[in-house]
């Protein structure tokens, strides 16, 4: 099962590099996009921005834990990179993750112009929406059941979660 994890990881994180790299270089939208894009903080304004960083940002440090780290459930044995993925897996990641993907297709479905007109599928290409949109709660159920994970105290959960909600809220 490890290696068979660490493909996993490995894809992930290719994935969201690639995935983030397309979005913030490679699209070309309308002008009138382009200037709504950049105001108020430009992309970092989007939930499903800083939820791209954070996958790419998990699933490169599980792969780090997969070739360096551990994986064991003994809290005596585990690695530093271990408890940080973790930690950051039982709080933003999977939290970000279900929050983006949910909200995302339940408006959608209620009303697809208030998300994402019609229009936009002219320079967004379906694969990216679904790798943005999509792919968090997959890839976090995915990982839920494949890699044991130590959650942290209901506190230092509801803390961190309260912390980054927060954080994107202010900005």
């Amino acid at each position: 099962m490890g290696f068979v994890r660490t493909i996993y990881h490995s894809s992930l994180s290719l994935f969201y590099m690639y995935t983030i790299y397309v979005y913030i270089y490679a699209l070309t939208p309308p002008e009138d996009i382009k200037k709504m894009r950049n105001i108020g903080g430009g992309q970092l304004k989007y939930l499903t921005y800083w939820d791209m960083l954070i996958q790419c940002f998990y699933f490169t440090l599980a792969l780090i834990n997969d070739v360096f780290g551990t994986d064991t459930i003994s809290k005596r044995r585990k690695s530093n990179l271990q408890k940080m993925r973790d930690f950051l897996f039982s709080t933003v990641v999977f939290a970000a993750g279900s929050f983006v993907s949910v909200s995302f297709w339940s408006l959608w479905a209620v009303d697809r112009k208030l998300i994402f007109p019609v229009e936009f599928d002219t320079w967004f290409p379906m694969w990216l929406n679904h790798g943005i949109h999509t792919l968090p709660v997959v890839g976090v159920l995915i990982e839920m059941f494949t890699t044991c994970h130590t959650f942290p105290t209901r506190n230092a959960g509801l803390l961190t979660v309260s912390a980054f909600a927060s954080a994107y809220l202010s900005w």
